[in-house]
């Protein structure tokens, strides 16, 4: 497999990494990412300054956060449902979302500016997420869209997902823009 690093067709500030993987009788090697290619290719710096590791089970959906700082996803293991959703009220996308399936077979990296949400869904047994960050976690940094706000309309496969009480009490999108 090539290296491809890519912009998303419906967002250009959403990055997509694909990295080739090498293996062999002990398993694989990969890298998610190299630090002077994002640069270069979103032509500012960079500084992810946390690494944090989500490790979910079959039907846990983690809510939509927003945050004011880059992220950088990955998922290490397992299944998931990644949903981006631009929730810059300027941009010409706002409300906007991209779905991607992740898995063994499609490791993907995905960087995401400030301002867009992320989440995602666990359709596998496990799935292990990794993501990197741009400023140290801060409970009033990061605010959580209700996952199934109907101004969204996000196509989650579950009605009745598992989630923390902080996402099941998140509030709606038109909350988050008044705020």
């Amino acid at each position: 497999m090539e290296q491809t690093i890519r912009r998303s067709e419906k967002f250009p500030d959403l990055i997509i990494i694909e990295r080739p993987t090498f293996n062999d009788q002990r398993g694989f090697f990969r890298e998610f990412y190299r630090h002077n290619e994002l640069e270069e290719l979103i032509g500012r710096k960079v500084n992810f300054v946390q690494t944090n590791h989500s490790h979910s089970v079959h039907g846990v959906l983690r809510g939509i956060h927003v945050s004011s700082y880059d992220k950088l996803l990955y998922l290490a293991n397992g299944r998931a449902m990644s949903v981006m959703v631009d929730l810059r009220p300027d941009s010409p996308t706002f409300k906007q979302h991209e779905v991607f399936h992740l898995s063994a077979d499609i490791k993907i990296c995905l960087f995401a500016p400030p301002g867009f949400g992320n989440s995602f869904y666990v359709g596998g047994e496990v799935a292990d997420y990794i993501y990197l960050v741009g400023d140290y976690y801060n409970p009033t940094n990061d605010t959580a869209i209700r996952w199934n706000d109907p101004e969204l309309n996000l196509p989650w496969p579950n009605e009745q997902p598992i989630m923390s009480e902080q996402d099941a009490q998140a509030i709606s999108l038109e909350e988050y823009l008044n705020k």
